[in-house]
């Protein structure tokens, strides 16, 4: 499964420096490593009636972080100890 084009998601810890700062401003800036290729646009949170949607995705990029199953992954964002955003440029 893919994402459709100009969209990427981000699985990250409720608690990190960028989840809290992205609560108040959603402006992000996302860049590769190593080339000077960059985008910009706006971060969304996921609400939990599409995890479902987006759930393989997910558990197949991210599994080593807990996130081992879709059941897994909706734990972990209903109990707020990850968050799934969701950037459109």
């Amino acid at each position: 499964m893919l994402s459709p084009p100009g969209v990427v998601y981000l699985f990250t810890s409720a608690f990190s420096v960028e989840a809290v700062r992205w609560r108040a401003d959603s402006w992000v800036r996302l860049t590769v490593p190593g080339e000077a290729a960059s985008a910009e646009g706006r971060v969304h949170v996921v609400p939990q009636a599409e995890v479902d949607v987006v759930a393989p995705l997910i558990v197949e990029r991210w599994g080593m972080w807990g996130a081992t199953t879709p059941e897994g992954l909706k734990r972990l964002i209903r109990e707020r100890e990850y968050v799934l955003y969701r950037v459109e440029g």
